[in-house]
């Protein structure tokens, strides 16, 4: 069996993600089909990616799942405890994908760590430190990754699209890609350099090649959204190089393209109706004509996925009844506190440094003061004699 699933963030009752099956036939939500609530907890921001018959989703918190619909079973990974230094970290990105060399299923996750503005370890680079996860020997492994350069850093944490074993993401002026089987990284760039802010670049599969849509981003609510139009330039990438696709004009509707479906006959897209609220919307390039569905969600958290039913194994697996225990929800919350005085602990270190400073330039600057005070008395004295 194949179809989409589509997983959303916003229900009537709590905020929790989960998982809906799409019909094939008008694209709404298949009633008969049972919802699949995700273990994550309450008012948390997840991302997805499906491979095969697996989903991987990862809150970029620190806790991980890989996923499969078809037995409604899914496997939390346990994130790995590499020493690293108390040190900034940005993160970066994630990706999921298949190996058909070793027949094996990988997962991604690369963040560097910045060594600026830390006084033990002045004018250190930052480092791009790379995890790979193997799901057949269920192990985590270090790599290390390519040399740090700010316009090589990814422009979202989202996870990447998976194309014939290959990772991608988008930086600001190219595509970063990291190879499952070689486990090495590269780069190459985009069809337009994305310096411009007023357009965007948004990775996308269309069949077996990576594509790329290339659009004017659009204005927020208000006098300048009606009306306004939209051109999506879609290239796709072959031997090495861009290759226009096709073009489509769309106009006041569209904040980000979501999936290619169908060989590339349907377009899934976001609308934004409210500022907190984003419909679905889908475009048929044989109609030509874009159908508005009763599909909504907060801003940017929807995510559609392609499945395929498998019936792999997972090594650990859990239910996926919907529960999500107390320990579980307690320790993705103390993952949060505890990033959260990592970063607060780091502005403080900040400005207890620029404090020390202050205090070391404080003498001239007051000796300085002092001069400029005694000439001004002194030169109103001699005004008003």
């Amino acid at each position: 069996m194949e179809g989409l699933f589509l997983k959303r963030y916003h229900t009537a009752s709590c905020n929790r993600n989960y998982l809906s099956l799409l019909s094939g036939e008008d694209w709404s939500v298949c009633e008969n089909h049972e919802t699949i609530m995700l273990p994550f907890a309450r008012n948390s921001n997840i991302d997805g990616s499906s491979c095969g018959g697996l989903m991987y989703f990862d809150n970029f918190g620190g806790r991980i799942i890989i996923c499969n619909p078809a037995t409604k079973t899914f496997e939390p990974l346990d994130p790995p405890k590499f020493p690293h230094p108390p040190i900034m970290i940005i993160f970066c990105g994630s990706g999921f994908g298949y190996d058909p060399i070793l027949d094996d299923y990988k997962v991604v996750r690369h963040y560097y760590h910045s060594y600026f503005g830390c006084i033990k370890n002045p004018g250190r680079d930052s480092k791009h430190v790379v995890e790979v996860f193997s799901l057949k020997n269920h192990f985590w492994k270090e790599i290390e990754g390519p040399v740090v350069d700010d316009d090589l850093i990814p422009t979202d944490c989202m996870t990447g699209i998976h194309v014939d074993g290959v990772c991608y993401w988008t930086s600001c002026i190219c595509v970063i890609s990291f190879d499952f089987t070689d486990e090495c990284f590269s780069s190459f760039d985009l069809p337009m350099k994305n310096q411009d802010e007023d357009f965007l670049h948004y990775l996308i599969k269309v069949t077996d090649m990576l594509g790329v849509f290339r659009y004017e981003r659009p204005p927020p609510l208000g006098p300048e959204y009606v009306g306004f139009s939209t051109t999506f330039e879609l290239l796709v990438r072959k031997e090495s190089s861009w290759v226009p696709w096709c073009n489509i004009d769309l106009y006041n509707v569209v904040r980000r393209p979501l999936l290619l479906f169908n060989e590339g006959q349907i377009l899934f897209l976001e609308k934004q109706v409210s500022e907190h609220l984003y419909q679905l919307v889908v475009y048929d390039f044989k109609t030509e004509k874009l159908e508005e569905l009763d599909i909504y969600d907060y801003p940017e958290q929807m995510t559609i996925m392609p499945y395929v039913e498998t019936r792999f194994s997972l090594r650990y697996p859990k239910p996926m009844d919907g529960s999500y225990s107390k320990d579980e929800e307690k320790e993705e919350n103390n993952d949060r506190i505890l990033e959260w005085r990592r970063k607060r602990w780091m502005r403080i270190r900040k400005i207890k440094r620029r404090t020390k400073i202050m205090m070391m330039i404080r003498p001239k600057w007051w000796i300085m003061l002092k001069t400029y005070v005694k000439r001004a008395i002194r030169a109103d004295s001699m005004y008003n004699d």
